[in-house]
């Protein structure tokens, strides 16, 4: 599950939880057909973070977590 947040400067942080040990695709897209890897990141211990520092770049942009 992920839960994506608009931060006062405009990132985005998305919170996510899902399966401990688990590699994590975050991805983006402005149009919901193309997506951008933006990191790929261990899940340790079944929740954490990501901010996205790009996201006041574009007027809308849509988040997912994909595992393997």
């Amino acid at each position: 599950m992920a839960t994506p947040i608009l931060l006062a400067d405009r990132r985005c942080r998305i919170s996510l939880q899902g399966r401990v040990i688990e590699a994590v695709r975050i991805q983006a897209s402005t149009n919901l057909r193309d997506w951008t890897t933006l990191t790929t990141l261990p899940n340790l211990q079944g929740t954490f973070d990501y901010v996205d520092s790009e996201a006041a770049s574009y007027p809308r942009r849509f988040y997912r977590a994909v595992s393997p």
